[in-house]
């Protein structure tokens, strides 16, 4: 029980920072969208026009934000299954719990680097990953620790807070930037934490198949834009989350869907 409570606290302590950067976020993006900037995200879009044409470009500024939301409204469907199982099972709380620092942070790159793409994507990662995360906490299985993933993602969004308030712009670019790969990796592995469990029982129902799906999506046209504009610190971490989505629907592949039956 003291456990419990001390991971409903972690989580409105969250709740609280989050919050109060989104607003922090939205005010600076203010800022960065009044200027006109004739570098940076906005001087690699003329150039990408130029070589591949406006429709692709188009295509790659619209197509990543829509499959992001995609991605954050799957667990939709597990969040059902759990509140009629009662319980989250083996499924670990990490993925949802960097849902939403993962918005946080991204929303604060793309304010800084000016790139109204990426902060249009993830103002929902932020909502929606809270709201997950309540959800897993009132029908969390006591096996599964919570503390850890809830600690991680606080301390993570604290830091973006403190290297976008303290360090010179493009120090901040690239410090929230590596930071920002990090948090992508540890949200799209979430799932993977699982993998040997599912490997030894032959058992999948730990693994959310609609997530999985979405982030091989996602991560598919991510990388493609990330490409298009040069940005390693979007096609690099993207690169592995396509991995990560890939590998998952392998093991679906492998095993199908729940328990697998014995040969």
């Amino acid at each position: 029980m003291r456990v419990r409570s001390l991971a409903k606290v972690g989580l409105r302590g969250s709740k609280g920072v989050l919050s109060g950067a989104l607003l922090s976020t939205l005010m600076m993006t203010k800022t960065v969208f009044a200027e006109e900037v004739a570098t940076g995200t906005a001087a690699k879009i003329a150039s990408a026009k130029a070589l591949y044409g406006a429709n692709v470009v188009t295509l790659l500024q619209v197509a990543p934000p829509v499959c992001a939301q995609v991605l954050f409204l799957s667990p939709l469907a597990t969040m059902k299954e759990i509140k009629a199982a009662g319980t989250t099972g083996g499924m670990p709380m990490l993925p949802y719990t960097m849902m939403a620092c993962n918005g946080f942070l991204w929303m604060t790159y793309g304010a800084l680097t000016g790139d109204n793409t990426l902060i249009a994507a993830n103002v929902s990662a932020l909502v929606m990953g809270l709201f997950y995360c309540s959800t897993f906490l009132k029908y969390r299985n006591p096996e599964v620790p919570v503390g850890q993933p809830i600690a991680l993602a606080a301390s993570a969004a604290l830091a973006v807070a403190g290297m976008y308030a303290g360090l010179p712009h493009q120090q901040a670019i690239d410090a929230i930037g590596m930071t920002g790969c990090g948090v992508v990796v540890a949200m799209f592995g979430g799932p993977l934490q699982a993998m040997q469990k599912v490997i030894k029982e032959r058992d999948t129902s730990s693994i959310p198949f609609p997530m999985a799906v979405a982030t091989t999506v996602n991560c598919a046209f991510w990388t493609s834009y990330g490409l298009m504009i040069s940005d390693p610190y979007i096609w690099g971490p993207n690169i592995l989350g396509l991995a990560s989505g890939v590998t998952q629907l392998m093991l679906f592949a492998r095993y199908g869907f729940g328990k697998a039956k014995s040969a």
